[in-house]
């Protein structure tokens, strides 16, 4: 009798472990889903994005980034410059993120987000696109998963037109000039190689990671 009430017992425990475990998870979830609610009227309420807006698709992208571009905002190093009119616009919204908890909250609800493919927008080769990707390989990856290790982020999960953006951006110096930019001033020197054909093409390349690598894209930007 006393095995018998020890495993009984044993099992309530564990059953009531099991039960406390989720309510946490989702009390936090719950927590990341209100601090959306700022983010919402621009990315969307899936964060499927709104290129109307210049809002990218934020959906399912690694918490760990959104944390780090997040606190860039916050601190300073993103979105300062006079002509980074996006880059100006997220940073009193990331301001509204009163703590780092907030912020990794905010993160993992982002990152639990499904993400769903996005149509073309750029008109690129997508061939010409995958040749010149490989100099980001080292640091992306082959597929566009990146690499956490390297500080990399994944890039397929990111609209082309963000991707294009994101690129002028970098070659005008109006993204990773910031001192403390460590990661935006090491692909500074990879944008400067890019022509706005060149951007084009690796845009739609990544772009047709997700849709099943088709060989050029035909929508205009």
């Amino acid at each position: 009798m006393s095995f018998l009430f020890l495993f009984i017992a044993g099992v309530l425990v564990l059953n009531a472990a099991d039960s406390h475990a989720p309510k946490k998870e989702t009390k936090s979830n719950e927590r990341g889903k209100i601090l959306y609610m700022t983010c919402q009227p621009c990315h969307g309420d899936e964060g499927q994005g709104n290129s109307i807006t210049k809002a990218p698709a934020i959906a399912g992208l690694e918490s760990w980034y959104v944390n780090v571009q997040l606190k860039k905002f916050k601190d300073g190093i993103r979105g300062a410059h006079p002509e980074d009119i996006t880059g100006l616009q997220m940073r009193p919204m990331s301001r509204t993120l009163v703590n780092d908890k907030d912020i990794a909250l905010v993160s993992d609800y982002i990152h639990s987000l499904p993400f769903k493919s996005a149509k073309a927008t750029i008109k690129g080769d997508v061939a010409k696109g995958k040749m010149t990707y490989a100099a980001c390989i080292a640091c992306h990856g082959p597929e566009a998963k990146g690499n956490k290790v390297m500080n990399a982020p994944s890039l397929d999960k990111l609209p082309d037109w963000y991707i294009v953006a994101q690129l002028e951006k970098f070659k005008k110096g109006i993204r990773g000039t910031h001192h403390k930019d460590i990661t935006g001033m090491q692909m500074r020197p990879m944008s400067q190689m890019l022509n706005a054909e060149s951007r084009a093409n690796i845009a739609a390349f990544i772009s047709s990671l997700n849709r099943g690598g088709e060989k050029t894209t035909s929508s205009e930007h």
